[in-house]
């Protein structure tokens, strides 16, 4: 089940996670214990980073367990995958899983249903609400059969006109930052503020459609969605590497 990056200010990810920087680590943090270095992929003492000659060009985590980042690993996302690190952090704060032969699938295109148990994982698996819809398509013996019935009861995912959900159809990059933002503001409760201004530079700007907008423009404005080889690519199938990255900083955000 499975259910685009930039440099991380202090958050809370969950209970294997504490803080996580950019630079020299400060001195008041000296007896928390070791920190991860993203880029050597190896622990450091606090004293280690400050004498450290690359002190402010990594980005460091500290973990309350001193659980290995690398205890999860996908055959198909090597360390040098340019998602790696928020594929492994989303997996362990249990946002998303790999397939059940050990592989993540990186560049496969993301689905409905995924996406809808994602948020629902984000959300803390909550029952679904009195305003859950039941779907023909969506069946009970399916992974996903709570998240997408909870997702529909607080808005944040919807069917389509003739009644069905479409759990296995794929999701445009626009489509999955409108689900994004429907999270931000009708669960988290939060005013998300974006518009088509926060993307007009890019070359493609006028190819996002007019109700995704706003979505569009909170996720490039908080640096969620990215440009895809230069261009926002509104109609392209997201990928589960991009949905991974723009889960764990929506996530980040938050929590």
């Amino acid at each position: 089940m499975f259910t685009d990056c930039s440099a991380l200010a202090t958050f809370r990810v969950g209970p294997k996670y504490r803080t996580s920087l950019t630079g020299a680590v400060p001195a008041a943090t000296a007896s928390n214990g070791k920190w991860w270095s993203v880029n050597a992929q190896r622990w450091f003492t606090a004293s280690q980073i400050q004498s450290s000659r690359n002190k402010t060009a990594d980005t460091y985590t500290n973990y309350e367990t001193g659980t290995d980042p690398q205890a999860v690993s996908f055959p198909d996302v090597p360390k040098s995958h340019w998602a790696y690190g928020v594929i492994t952090r989303g997996v362990q704060l249990g946002l998303f899983s790999g397939y059940s032969n050990g592989y993540f699938g990186p560049e496969d295109k993301v689905q409905r249903g995924q996406v809808a148990a994602i948020l629902w994982n984000m959300a803390g698996s909550p029952a679904p609400g009195s305003g859950a819809k039941t779907f023909p398509d969506v069946k009970s013996s399916r992974y996903y059969y709570d998240a997408v019935r909870w997702a529909s009861s607080v808005g944040v995912v919807s069917g389509y006109d003739d009644g069905t959900f479409g759990p296995s159809d794929d999701v445009t990059r626009e489509q999955r930052a409108a689900m994004l933002r429907s999270y931000y503001v009708k669960v988290a409760g939060k005013t998300a503020e974006g518009s088509a201004a926060d993307f007009a530079s890019m070359p493609d700007a006028s190819s996002v459609s007019g109700w995704a907008r706003p979505s569009v423009g909170f996720c490039f404005r908080n640096k969620i969605m990215s440009g895809k080889s230069g261009k926002i690519a509104p109609q392209a199938t997201a990928t589960r590497a991009e949905t991974a990255k723009m889960v764990v900083f929506l996530h980040d955000m938050l929590y």
